[in-house]
């Protein structure tokens, strides 16, 4: 039998399908018929596979690193809740996780009474989830089927080793007859072999090029253009052929890629609405967690003060942080600065689980659920194969805490992914990015990359291509 269901490893949503028999999954096949993806799959897509039939897969719960029942892990939990302060909590969610475990993670977080409730998958990602929720008086999101039509690109990072699958929409573009493909980026990656022009700038100063961009378009003299050129390391005229590319009639995209390379992704973002809305243009990013736009989304709507993840690593780092929920997620190389009391779910065995109550979790591809992926494109889920730990770990969670399940599911049907943040005026903004310095040079890394790589490195396609 053939089921089909979603990729998680970027926010692109491949379909895939599956070849199951009985309760086992036996290969990744490829949905062909799929609009996002037609069947192709990068080697991230074959991760699917491994983690459903990994051996290393967790599938009973531990408590200080013996194996335990799950009634004794959660007695475990109840009993070391009771000398913490609820406000000290923690709760952090894996991107990958579904809307439907996001909306248990919430109403824990409401139950708990702490405001620590954020999306786990690295600071770039939520930096730039932050910058698309700030409220502009306009806003021009695209769709995948718009990046296709577009006669201009403008691409920002390395989009074919974030999302390798979209090489068949870049190519459509490229192929057009006086179509044409900007990327910016210091390094010669994969995307700038599609480009008709590559930009290439001092390391991390993507933020003030597409600062400049806006200046320019809104009328900025010639001296304070060329102070920003000298610092970000592009000559004036890469900057004026770019605006006069995104500045006329033809349809255009312009695609970000969120990225730990660079400082304040957040600024990033909102600049590339700005400039979307100044061209008649629209904007696109693509992350590295599949449903982080969708579960930031979610976590806005429930709870508007919360803390982001950047303010809970801080606080974790100051010791203020007594207990924390790591759900999906991982914090390895911050082992030292682990609080009083961790709960874990986890698909593998990691650093800190011997001093952990750690839970086995449930895939995306082993559990119902529905995800926001780029463009706002939402897809719903049904499991291939049953969950290796036999237990539903939000429905666990919420059996411990008596959370209402059923109203979770309502509040995740009820996302939607909307401006909700501040609004900030562009003289502010621009003073913030002014702030920004180059950054040293890095590597770059390949596909089979993911983010941190805690979970990539179980995986084959990671260890083969990844050898030291």
């Amino acid at each position: 039998m053939v089921k089909k269901s979603v990729c998680l490893f970027c926010s692109l949503g491949c379909g895939l399908a599956c070849r199951v028999e009985g309760r086992e999954a036996v290969a990744i096949d490829y949905d062909r018929n799929n609009p996002v993806n037609l069947g192709a799959l990068c080697p991230r897509g074959y991760y699917n596979y491994e983690l459903l039939n990994h051996p290393g897969r967790l599938t009973s719960p531990s408590v200080g690193g013996e194996d335990g029942s799950w009634g004794e892990a959660a007695s475990k939990v109840r009993r070391e809740l009771q000398g913490i302060d609820p406000g000290s909590i923690g709760i952090v969610v894996s991107p990958l996780m579904s809307l439907e475990e996001g909306a248990i993670a919430a109403a824990l977080a409401e139950k708990l009474k702490t405001r620590y409730l954020c999306v786990g998958g690295g600071l770039a990602d939520n930096d730039a989830a932050l910058g698309a929720s700030w409220r502009l008086a306009e806003d021009h999101p695209a769709t995948l089927e718009e990046i296709e039509t577009s006669d201009r690109l403008l691409i920002i990072g390395d989009i074919l080793t974030r999302t390798p699958v979209l090489s068949r929409r870049i190519n459509a573009v490229k192929a057009k007859k006086g179509s044409r493909i900007i990327v910016v980026d210091p390094h010669r990656s994969h995307a700038a072999w599609f480009a008709s022009r590559h930009i290439t700038l001092k390391s991390g100063m993507e933020v003030l090029f597409a600062a400049a961009l806006v200046k320019l378009l809104s009328g900025a003299d010639e001296a304070e253009l060329a102070a920003l050129t000298d610092k970000i390391g592009v000559p004036m005229s890469a900057l004026k052929e770019t605006a006069a590319d995104l500045f006329g009639p033809e349809p255009g995209t312009v695609i970000v890629v969120p990225s730990p390379n660079r400082r304040r992704n957040d600024l990033l973002i909102y600049f590339v609405r700005i400039l979307a809305g100044l061209t008649n243009k629209k904007w696109i990013s693509f992350h590295e967690g599949g449903n982080i736009v969708g579960l930031n989304a979610l976590f806005d709507g429930r709870h508007p003060g919360r803390a982001r993840y950047f303010e809970l690593i801080k606080k974790l780092k100051q010791g203020a942080i007594q207990g924390l929920f790591l759900l999906g997620e991982d914090l390895s190389d911050l082992e030292s600065v682990a609080p009083k009391l961790l709960i874990k779910s986890r698909f593998f065995k990691s650093k800190l689980s011997r001093e952990a109550i750690c839970f086995p979790q449930a895939s995306h591809l082993e559990l119902a659920g529905s995800y926001i992926f780029s463009g706002n494109r939402r897809e719903n889920a049904l499991p291939l194969v049953p969950a290796a730990g036999g237990r539903d770990l939000a429905a666990w969670l919420a059996e411990i805490f008596e959370l209402d399940v059923e109203g979770a599911r309502h509040q995740a049907a009820d996302t939607a992914v909307k401006m909700a943040g501040e609004l900030f005026d562009l003289e502010t903004v621009m003073n913030e990015a002014a702030k920004i310095e180059p950054m040293p040079d890095c590597q770059v890394e390949n596909v089979t990359n993911f983010a941190g790589n805690e979970l990539a490195s179980n995986f084959f396609w990671y260890r083969a291509n990844n050898k030291r």
